[in-house]
């Protein structure tokens, strides 16, 4: 057998499981299976857990030959390294209104652990309309009682047949690296059932007489209605017959 400080060294198969405190059915893997044996110390160098969430954790190794240990670990948050979106804004922009829900930005570190205490808690968040419109630049400050940026204000006009985002960008912090957050796609508010949109405008407008509208920039003629093409906006009245017009169509459709 070996001796406590002898000079035999040997690599050693090893297992290792880290489990939440409390909690060992919720088990972790790890990345080091081997111990290596010198003057009667073994030598876990490589060890690794990956992505571990913040909290308190219980480290179980059992080496061949030499028994099992058992150690608590705590987890803490790490060095910031990109924004997420806890709270996404309002998908649907009512035009000259702020948007319905504003959204909540937080940092997070590589295991995607919210950083709730960073080093300093200067920090500024810019959010920027893409692509871009004429729209005030909107920032917001850490909170750390909400540990994170919530804006409160954020509106800007939508075009009508335009997806827009948003980008959550943190003013430069010597020494940090955080990536920027992009928001869901945004659209300018749906229009009323009897309404319709041109691509482009900022509005909506009612229904022409003689159409079908759904909302959308679709236009159908009306029973015993006619129209030249799906560009005009003039629906003409066909009156009852044997020549009737049909109704559900872009373009004018007659019977035969």
């Amino acid at each position: 057998g070996h001796r406590v400080l002898a000079k035999d060294a040997g690599v050693y198969s090893m297992d290792a499981l880290v489990h939440v405190e409390g909690l060992p059915n919720q088990t972790i893997l790890t990345t080091s299976r081997v111990a290596t044996m010198v003057q009667g110390k073994a030598a876990v160098d490589t060890l690794q857990v990956d992505k571990p969430r913040v909290g308190r954790y219980t480290i179980s190794l059992h080496i061949e030959r030499f028994g099992s240990i058992t150690a608590g670990l705590t987890i803490t948050e790490g060095v910031p390294v990109r924004l997420f979106i806890v709270k996404e804004p309002f998908p649907e922009v009512e035009n000259d209104k702020p948007l319905e829900q504003q959204p909540f930005v937080e940092l997070q570190d590589a295991a995607g652990n919210p950083v709730v205490n960073p080093e300093t808690t200067s920090l500024t968040v810019s959010a920027a309309v893409e692509p871009k419109v004429d729209a005030p630049g909107t920032v917001a400050i850490f909170s750390s009682a909400d540990a994170g940026f919530r804006f409160n204000d954020l509106q800007f006009v939508a075009e009508y047949g335009r997806e827009y985002v948003y980008r959550f960008r943190l003013l430069p912090v010597r020494g940090w690296a955080v990536s920027d957050a992009i928001s869901q796609p945004l659209v300018a508010k749906r229009c009323a059932s009897n309404e319709f949109f041109s691509f482009g405008d900022t509005f909506c407008s009612p229904c022409p007489s003689g159409a079908v509208c759904n909302s959308t920039s679709t236009l159908v003629t009306r029973p015993n209605y006619w129209r030249s093409g799906p560009d005009t906006l003039s629906f003409l009245y066909c009156g009852d017959g044997t020549m009737a017009c049909l109704g559900g169509y872009e373009s004018g459709t007659c019977l035969r």
